[in-house]
């Protein structure tokens, strides 16, 4: 959104507050051009909250409406957090300001909490999780978190709403769970149960949310996501041969649900059986021997079954929808060669996707014919097929190369003709032999973007990869870290539980009055709500000033060769008072962030803080000013005040 259309945004008349749905009171609403705008706030469960305090989670809430009451779905609003200095007068000025500087990007000048970005986790070889920031604009990234695990992962999936990470860590028998506001990791340990579930492995999420599921040693464990906690554990394994080879199993485990939720249906890859669960009752109706070694299954609403794989003898059965209470139902199979490695249905599940190691092939099934009418040609072990919304990703322990298939290819699905496969480059190293084996994806879509985050472990990168393109057009290394796994955390505002509700889980650490940065690009509605976040009694008491330093209209691209003028400000962040800053030493460094030029240049400030930079860049790139100055949290800068590109 550019600077004019920016302009153009009004403020509505702020209303009295009303009450909003169930345990949400709105804090304060907004009308203009017929639409009515409440934000409020609630606990993360979603009950009343006088007020957020500082340290904790809490749910914002905006709530979109016409003027009689219909909920505005389909909407995309942004939305900041920053403190209010103390000598700030809420204004439609300043809020503007506030909203073109956040909307600008600078890594200084960034929202104390930004509610429109994401984040990318990297399941690592060694015991930890890797949480960055990614900065693809910038060429870079910053590190949020680097979080410790008991052990190493095995396998992870999101909670619903991205609000928590869930890990399987086999070596040290604990389930992890990661907060994803405050990068905390808690954990369960079998023996937390009454030892009643060890080695655990594969880790599934029902589509309703409501149970987590977690292939171990004696068969499935069963989790309530919210609150977490162990419900159950489902013993699968029918002999003494299977418990010995119990561990193997749930590292090889594959866990699957009808759309319903009703019907859970777990594998066990040496006894080539698939258990049949009612997530009701919590009890295994009865098993199914499909095959020898089942490797893969996956539901298709179109096909309205359980299709599951087989890598020994090969073939792939069907499991109808209308056959899953019988103790023998009647299986249809489709023939395939032995060596498939997965089966995953493309998003609307219209067809499905077989991987075969043996053969080098990837081959299209049909639910609707039953039948694979396509195949074509890949590279050596393909392992892991990832989808997003316009393309399949094959990734292939074999090479660094990616083999991609268009979902809206016109020859997609004609019996016969070879699928038109074409590759990309996924890095330089190859994707084997870098880091253990997990089964989680090594390849996910960015979110709101048409393209992938791409895990090497062998470059210890994460590539980022826009469709069309003819390589990855950047990536961040992860310190020092193969990166086994990888996650898109989305913690940006989205339209959750009901039409017309925009919402998020958020945490500040600072106390005090903050703006809520509100914009709505159509129709155009900027509006700087008030937020008032309580101290925590816990936490101590702090006596210095923390100082910043804040960015006054700084351009939005600066010409190479030409003298460019930046005004900058150091402001207190939290406390009361004024202060006189007039002669304050301030040092600059002016660099390029791939390190071909630097400067530095000593300055003083007037006595509001105010000073004045001219940056006069060399060569086209990407530029970090970095001040420091005798002030805390100045004294000694970890991080860029300011980013400006130069071209």
């Amino acid at each position: 959104m550019d600077e004019r259309r920016l302009t153009a945004c009004l403020l509505g008349l702020v209303l009295a507050c009303a009450s909003a749905a169930a345990g949400a009171q709105v804090r304060e609403s907004i009308s203009h051009q017929g639409v009515v705008v409440d934000f409020s706030t609630t606990s993360p469960a979603g009950a009343a909250l006088e007020q957020a305090r500082a340290g904790s989670d809490f749910r914002l809430h905006f709530d979109l409406r016409d003027t009689r009451g219909r909920p505005i779905a389909g909407a995309y609003p942004a939305a900041w957090i920053h403190p209010r200095f103390d000598d700030e007068q809420p204004t439609a000025e300043l809020c503007r300001q506030k909203a073109r500087t956040f909307l600008g990007g600078s890594l200084f000048s960034r929202a104390e909490l930004d509610l429109n970005t994401y984040y990318v986790l990297a399941l690592n070889d060694a015991a930890s999780v890797s949480v960055v920031d990614p900065l693809f604009g910038f060429g870079g990234s910053r590190l949020r978190s680097m979080v410790p695990l008991p052990s190493p992962g095995y396998d992870w999936v999101k909670g619903r709403g991205d609000e928590h990470v869930f890990i399987s860590l086999p070596e040290s028998n604990q389930l992890a769970r990661l907060n994803t506001a405050d990068w905390q990791v808690e954990t369960l340990n079998g023996a937390d149960a009454g030892g009643t579930w060890h080695a655990p492995g594969r880790l599934a999420l029902q589509p309703d949310g409501h149970y987590l599921w977690l292939a171990v040693a004696e068969g499935v464990a069963v989790f309530e996501a919210e609150p977490w906690r162990w419900v159950t554990t489902i013993a699968l394994a029918d002999d003494a041969a299977e418990i010995e080879t119990a561990v193997d199993n749930a590292r090889r485990a594959e866990i699957s649900f009808s759309p319903d939720s009703r019907h859970v249906f777990v594998s066990r890859y040496d006894s080539g059986a698939v258990s049949v669960i009612d997530s009701h009752t919590l009890t295994r109706s009865h098993a199914i021997k499909t095959g020898e070694q089942p490797v893969s299954l996956a539901w298709s609403e179109p096909g309205d079954a359980l299709y599951i794989a087989h890598a020994g003898e090969g073939g792939i059965a069907v499991l109808p929808r209308r056959e899953l209470h019988e103790t023998q139902p009647r299986l249809k199979r489709i023939e395939a060669d032995p060596g498939i490695t997965t089966l995953r249905f493309s998003p609307e599940g219209r067809w499905g996707f077989v991987l075969n190691q043996r053969t080098r092939q990837v081959s299209l099934l049909d639910p609707a014919s039953q039948r694979l009418i396509q195949h074509g040609g890949i590279g050596p072990q393909p392992e892991q097929i990832s989808f997003s919304n316009d393309i399949a990703y094959i990734r292939h322990g074999g090479s660094e190369i990616l083999y991609m298939v268009a979902l809206d290819d016109p020859d997609l699905g004609r019996e016969g003709a070879p699928i038109a496969v074409v590759d990309t480059p996924g890095g330089d190293s190859a994707f084997e032999g870098h880091a253990p084996y997990t089964p989680a994806n090594g390849i996910v879509q960015a979110p709101g973007a048409s393209a992938v985050l791409i895990a090497n472990p062998g470059d210890q990168a994460v590539y980022f990869y826009k469709e069309g393109m003819a390589a990855p057009m950047g990536h961040f290394t992860n310190y020092g870290h193969a990166p086994r796994a990888v996650l898109a955390v989305d913690r940006s505002l989205r339209e959750q539980r009901r039409p017309g509700r925009y919402e998020t889980v958020a945490r500040l650490d600072t106390p005090g009055v903050h703006d809520v940065v509100f914009l709505l690009d159509n129709p155009r509605i900027l509006h700087c709500f008030t937020l008032d976040i309580a101290p925590d009694p816990a936490a101590p008491v702090v006596a210095k000033r923390n100082w910043t330093v804040q960015a006054i209209d700084p351009p939005s691209r600066l010409q190479v060769g030409r003298a460019h003028r930046v005004n900058l400000q150091l402001r207190p962040e939290t406390t009361t008072g004024a202060a006189h800053l007039a002669d304050t030493p301030i040092n600059v460094l002016v660099a390029m962030t791939s390190g071909q030029w630097r400067q530095r240049v000593d300055l003083r400030s007037d006595a509001a803080g105010r000073f004045e930079l001219s940056v006069k860049p060399p060569l086209p790139g990407y530029y970090q000013i970095h001040i420091e100055a005798p002030l805390p949290g100045l004294d000694e800068p970890d991080r860029p005040a300011l980013v400006l590109a130069a071209e």
